[in-house]
């Protein structure tokens, strides 16, 4: 369970890690099968906004490892970065995407700032080989390997806001990234597994923005109608297979940058 708060004192937090703040932090719980409180991860800073927007959980041998992604205004927060993790101590002057990392008694172990420009993180999952995968909305300056997987999708950036989607390699190390971008505002809200690729959903105002007919029966539309929900699929190689256009003939969005969409995958 995460969320923010501007308390400095928290159920639990005698265990976990404990970082004073001045300004909003967010929490991290822990209950066992019980629902007893084993621990509460306490994470704060010197700014006025602290909100994370999503979790996933890794299992590893050493036991599970808790990603916390979302959006800071904190400058002077996010430092820890183990051998080959991802790293930038670089806050935006006003809001920043952020990652931070727990292991299973919930010590930080890692905490970045992720962007380099105004970003959120709204979605993480833990794709089939292990690794975070986030997706989220950055006005520019998206961090890009120096090396890209072969035969994956990068589109640049936009004119405004653009959606992205990110992948970590095991070390937390960013191994691809790309913009979904358009020439409005573009907002990825939700990323979940498929097998063998990755679904992502958000909306958007961009007539332009990327679409690819998957072929065959395969639901399809690339006629912007309004504030729009589109759902893009890449492939196990990170290549982008399907983006289509979703929804009625209205808006289809309530509170546009930070309403509620999510991706619940069936069987």
């Amino acid at each position: 369970m995460a969320s923010s708060t501007v308390f400095e004192y928290f159920p639990g937090n005698e265990g976990g890690t404990y970082n004073a703040a001045t300004g909003t932090a967010y929490f991290v719980s822990k209950f066992s099968p019980q629902y007893e409180l084993l621990w509460t991860s306490y994470y704060g800073g010197n700014g006025f906004y602290q909100e994370p927007w999503a979790m996933a959980v890794k299992n590893t041998t050493a036991g599970p490892e808790i990603y916390v992604v979302g959006q800071t205004s904190n400058d002077d927060q996010y430092t820890t970065a183990p051998p080959g993790a991802y790293y930038d101590s670089i806050p935006a002057l006003t809001a920043q995407g952020c990652i931070a990392k727990y292991n299973e008694t919930g010590e930080l172990t890692w905490a970045t700032y992720f962007g380099n420009g105004q970003a959120t993180i709204n979605g993480a999952a833990i794709d089939a080989n292990n690794n975070l995968v986030i997706t989220g909305t950055s006005n520019g300056g998206l961090p890009v390997p120096d090396v890209q997987p072969v035969g994956s999708t990068y589109l640049p950036h936009g004119v405004a806001s653009d959606a992205f989607v990110a992948q970590f390699d095991e070390d937390d190390g960013l191994r691809w990234s790309t913009y979904l971008p358009g020439s409005s505002l573009d907002y990825g809200k939700s990323i979940q597994v498929l097998e063998g690729g990755l679904v992502v959903c958000g909306n958007t105002t961009s007539p332009d923005f990327p679409t690819v007919f998957y072929g065959g029966s395969a639901y399809f539309r690339d006629t912007l109608q309004g504030v729009e929900t589109f759902v893009a699929i890449f492939n196990g190689a990170d290549s982008l297979v399907s983006s289509t256009f979703f929804g009625g003939s209205g808006d289809d969005a309530t509170g546009f940058g930070r309403s509620a969409l999510e991706v619940v995958m069936t069987v």
